[in-house]
């Protein structure tokens, strides 16, 4: 999977959860800070959003770090989906058995 697959569905994971909780979405970009931008994106939306995404990329995702602990400074989309492939993008369904 490539930066702009994890791009991607990080942005349809985060629209979804807002259109499905009836809240407005603006356009989504790296830049985005859903903690900060986007109406009413709490903790439960983003547990949510690990378990979405988790079912899209075809990996369990231990945390989506919307928020970084040291400090607390709130990620854009683009930092979250750089940790992702980071962490994850050698990673896929297929490859899962393999290991």
């Amino acid at each position: 999977m490539t930066r702009e697959d994890v791009q991607r569905w990080l942005c349809e994971v985060i629209a979804a959860i807002q259109s499905d909780s009836g809240r407005e979405t603006p356009p989504l970009s790296d830049h985005t800070v859903p903690l900060r931008d986007l109406a009413e994106f709490d903790s439960l939306a983003c547990v949510d959003a690990e378990v979405r995404l988790s079912e899209l990329m075809g990996v369990e995702i231990e945390s989506i770090p919307f928020k970084v602990v040291e400090g607390g400074q709130r990620q854009t989309i683009g930092e979250i989906a750089d940790y992702l492939v980071s962490r994850y993008g050698g990673r896929d369904k297929e490859s899962e058995g393999d290991t």
